[in-house]
Parts: structure tokens; sequence; C-alpha cells
């Protein structure tokens, strides 16, 4: 079934590492800031407002695209051989926190908690046979 899905999704998501950071309040509101970034420098290369319906909990989460060594996207053909159990993380939580700092400067709180799924090695979202 995961397999019929994913072939005919155009967009499949299935190579992405996700981040999801966790904060206290939405300070990015404050600031006058959305939450949603895109950008080309770190690891994240897509960030959102996650905050609930009544604005709690708070949170952004992003995408990170897995990545050759010295930070070059890998091809689509090849972001499912950098997979399983032995890859390396794609990002640390020390890489998000310094990028979630150069973005929103001075005006961000300590995370309360960084949360990161590597989605090349979860069975529903890269289940084996998907190319």
């Amino acid at each position: 079934m995961v397999l019929q899905v994913a072939a005919h999704t155009p967009v499949w998501m299935g190579a992405m590492t996700r981040v999801v950071i966790r904060f206290e309040r939405a300070f990015w509101r404050s600031l006058g800031l959305s939450g949603a970034v895109m950008s080309h420098v770190g690891p994240m290369r897509e960030i959102h407002d996650m905050s609930g319906p009544e604005g709690g909990p708070v949170a952004l989460f992003g995408f990170v695209p897995p990545v050759a060594p010295g930070g070059a996207l890998l091809p689509l053909e090849r972001m499912r051989s950098a997979a399983g159990p032995e890859a390396p993380a794609s990002v640390q939580p020390g890489e998000v926190g310094a990028q979630l700092a150069a973005i929103f400067d001075s005006g961000m709180p300590e995370p309360l908690e960084i949360l990161i799924t590597d989605w090349r090695t979860e069975p529903l979202t890269s289940p084996t046979g998907l190319e």
C-alpha cells in the first residue's frame, strides 16, 4: 500500500529528515515574523510554524535534504542509497540551533527540545522497494 501511494505522489518526502524545535513561546510572532523560512544556508532548507491552533504547543519544524560530503544536495536517484541504519546522521541538534540563531539573531530564546527524525530509516516513509 505505501509503495503504491509513494509511486503516485509527485513529491514523496521519504528521503528527508524532519526536525521539530520546541519553544516556550512563539518568539518569531513577537518579532512580526510568520515562522516560514526558505534557506540555502544551514541544514534546513524549509522551516515552518508548527504551533497548535490555540498557539500551543509551540514549535518550528524544518526539512533537511540528504547531502553529499561537502554539503551538495544529492541527486534524487542517490537520496535513497544514502539510507539505512548505518547511514550517517543528516543533521545534529547543534547545527539546527546555529542555523536558527543566525536567522533570528538575538530574538531567539533557547529551544526546549530539538527532535530529529531521518525519514530514510522509517519503513512507512522509505519502504524497501521504493526507488
